[in-house]
């Protein structure tokens, strides 16, 4: 007669925190949300000013609440001279806060 196994009960945690919690916090504690959220603002630069601008000029890095931005043409770069207050205008708009309050041309 084979011994019976015995019934092993393991004892829980009473308090799981909820995945998506920890990670929601983890990435706030670290440098990974800011670098989501300056992406985001890169990547919203074709709907921003649109593709026939955005045909001609590339943002290249966020820091500080200033976006820089490589613009390839002399012609285009005068334009946007004139754009500029309404692009800075559209991006506070789009992301519903002051996300934006210069933009340096190269």
């Amino acid at each position: 007669m084979c011994p019976r196994k015995k019934d092993i009960t393991y004892n829980k945690p009473k308090d799981i925190p909820d995945l998506k919690k920890v990670l929601t916090d983890y990435v706030k504690n670290t440098s990974m949300e800011k670098g989501f959220y300056n992406a985001n603002i890169i990547n919203a630069w074709p709907e921003i000013v649109g593709e026939k601008f955005a045909a001609f000029s590339a943002p290249f890095k966020y820091a500080d609440r200033i976006l820089f931005v490589k613009i390839e043409s002399s012609v285009w770069r005068n334009e946007f001279h004139y754009l500029e207050k309404d692009i800075i205008k559209r991006y506070n708009d789009h992301f519903k806060s002051e996300v934006v309050i210069k933009i340096m041309i190269y």
